[in-house]
């Protein structure tokens, strides 16, 4: 399924023109690779919240001021650092017939059985880099740990990917420990 956000193309703008922006719900963004020039643009803030809800993994297209369909991935999100809002974004034009790598989000589903014993769960990673072409990209990797018991971890190599999709982190990264308290 292939997410599309509006977007409109904006000027270079100064700090108070930018906080206005921001004000009237819109992020500044620009869209950068691919061997084509930068483009400065501004990115709706509910659209962009709602398609980082679904993983923020997977390819978007960006359309500018209905004309352009441009397929992207998100690259970067700089925050305030009081206020944690989204300040800037930057998105990486990818081209639809060359595999690329990005992070995924590792959504973790189920209660290991080692918990029932006594056990905790420690999580050392929710993120898994990997390598396809853009449509195969998505927004995040499911995996159930609910069978992991007092001792089990979880490697990277034993995530379940779709096909087309490889791996890039270390096969030997451990995501999931159940350890004894």
């Amino acid at each position: 399924m292939s997410i599309s956000i509006g977007v409109k193309v904006r000027d270079k703008q100064n700090r108070a023109q930018l906080k206005r922006l921001r004000s009237e719900g819109r992020i500044p963004a620009i869209v950068f690779g691919a061997n084509a020039s930068d483009v400065m643009i501004d990115v709706p803030r509910q659209e962009f919240l709602q398609w980082m809800k679904t993983g923020g993994g997977s390819v978007v297209h960006l359309i500018i001021q209905d004309q352009d369909k441009i397929p992207v991935l998100l690259e970067d999100v700089q925050h305030d650092s009081l206020t944690r809002e989204i300040i800037h974004i930057d998105f990486l034009r990818v081209d639809a017939t060359k595999e690329v790598r990005t992070k995924l989000p590792i959504i973790y589903t189920g209660t290991p059985v080692g918990t029932k014993q006594g056990a905790v769960v420690q999580t050392n990673s929710t993120m898994i880099e990997v390598q396809a072409l853009p449509d195969l990209i998505p927004n995040s990797i499911s995996t159930d740990i609910s069978k992991l018991e007092v001792g089990d971890s979880l490697l990277a190599s034993e995530l379940e990917l779709p096909q087309g999709v490889s791996l890039v982190s270390s096969s030997e990264e451990v995501m999931i420990n159940v350890l004894v308290r």
